[in-house]
């Protein structure tokens, strides 16, 4: 029997150009379509616009295209405000009239919720303060070319490229104003040196101080501390600015002079003190009303006795020591308990005490378990708070106010808490990450009165 062959024809869509109508934004801010009943979804493009777009990623359930073109362009569409926006991975709401990025970030943590079956959020005003020039502290990445050639900057968008920035637009103006410097001096040193570059801002007695930490790949000699002493010495004006050497380990830390502590300032006189590698709030103006804010939700009074869990260096604790009976903070790194137990002390506050424990699993005994709690604060990480909240109703206080960095781990764990006897009594987006997909969100749980 003869066989005739039929070469097998290809649904494959990856490199062609297609035109497609965008429907909404999903939870990354990127917009969707749809083409033969598959999603596509396209960085770039906005709900109401026609865009052409090239497949670049496909799989059984759904594209990634690259936009090309915009056909018609939303209302809501805007000039971005950074040159390097569309390549540079550190923003993603530039091109979206500022006024809707509240509202894309409300949709997305309702949709969360929705999905939870949790609906008719009872949104609160947002906590929003400038949107430019906010970050306070960022991690610069530092590549090299084939040419060896030093490369600043973020990210970019799905790749493990850096794009070269000579300024950032939400960062303070005095770090991006160091970018460029800072690529020379690097670029004077020897080749494949550093990995990476941390800035950060604060104040010393009421001046600034910029603190540069270098992760050096390789090891220190005299003419590469000459350079960055010149460096140093060429930029303090009316601050002073200190670079502090990474060697890769906690206690390989050397400075070209003696290290000036770290801090900032919350609730008029509390001083939080840290260490360059300690997680700190990036934005400021935020952090003071969001603590303002989560004060004013637990209403509290001076007989309070209030837990704080995933405490860190005492953001909220302190402030809220002013203010009750008692405040115990629990964290899980070791090293940021001591730093809240001595910010405590430092600031005269008598009535905070910390311990570290392990929250993301079943509790042991513990000294801070047997006691009575009538208010409640968690701020996790990014993974959510699901075994905390799970363990919460042994406490049975009135009010627990939740601070979120991610809306799915948040509505999930809000379950649990509805689950508790508790209503959903307050929500609010906190916009920390201005320019950013990324959202915070602040929620206030009710017990409900039998």
């Amino acid at each position: 029997m003869v066989q005739i062959f039929k070469p097998k024809t290809s649904n494959s869509l990856k490199g062609k150009l297609l035109t497609l109508d965008i429907e909404r934004l999903d939870f990354n801010g990127r917009g969707v379509a749809r083409y033969q009943k598959k999603p596509i979804f396209v960085d770039g493009a906005l709900p109401n616009e026609q865009v052409v777009a090239k497949i670049i990623e496909q799989s059984s359930k759904f594209c990634q295209g690259k936009l090309i073109k915009v056909v018609t362009a939303s209302k809501n569409r805007i000039d971005p405000h950074c040159k390097y926006f569309g390549r540079c991975g550190g923003c993603d709401l530039q091109h979206i009239d500022k006024h809707q990025h509240i509202n894309i970030k409300q949709e997305k943590v309702s949709e969360l919720f929705s999905r939870q079956k949790i609906d008719d959020l009872p949104w609160q005003t947002p906590v929003v303060k400038d949107v430019w020039q906010y970050r306070r502290k960022a991690r610069i990445g530092v590549q090299y070319n084939r040419q060896g050639k030093a490369i600043l900057g973020f990210r970019e968008k799905g790749t493990n490229n850096v794009t070269q920035i000579s300024q950032c637009q939400v960062l303070l103006k005095p770090l991006s104003d160091l970018l460029e410097p800072l690529t020379k001096t690097v670029n004077q040193l020897p080749a494949q040196s550093i990995g990476h570059i941390e800035l950060i801002y604060t104040y010393r007695k009421h001046k600034p101080l910029i603190t540069i930490v270098i992760r050096q790949l390789k090891k220190l000699n005299d003419k590469i501390k000459a350079l960055w002493h010149e460096f140093v010495q060429a930029r303090q004006v009316d601050g002073h600015i200190q670079v502090i050497f990474d060697k890769g380990a906690d206690t390989e830390l050397e400075s070209l002079t003696p290290i000036i502590s770290l801090g900032y300032q919350i609730d008029k006189n509390v001083d939080i003190s840290f260490e360059a590698n300690n997680f700190i709030q990036v934005n400021e103006q935020v952090n003071e009303a969001m603590i303002e804010q989560a004060l004013i939700w637990l209403n509290l009074s001076n007989t309070d006795r209030v837990l704080d869990l995933y405490c860190g260096l005492g953001n909220f604790s302190l402030p809220i020591a002013k203010r009750v009976e008692q405040v115990v903070g629990i964290e899980g790194v070791d090293e940021m308990v001591k730093k809240a137990q001595a910010n405590a002390q430092f600031n005269q506050l008598t009535n905070a005490s910390f311990y570290q424990a392990n929250l993301n699993t079943k509790w042991q005994s513990a000294n801070w378990l047997s006691q009575k709690y009538t208010k409640i604060l968690v701020d996790p990480a990014r993974a959510g708070a699901l075994e905390a909240c799970q363990q919460l109703s042994q406490f049975n206080a009135s009010d627990i106010v939740y601070v979120s960095c991610d809306p799915a781990t948040l509505a999930r764990d809000s379950v649990v808490l509805l689950s508790q006897g508790y209503r959903l009594a307050k929500i609010a987006i906190m916009e920390m990450f201005g320019q950013t997909k990324h959202v915070e969100t602040m929620v206030l749980f009710q017990r409900i009165q039998s």
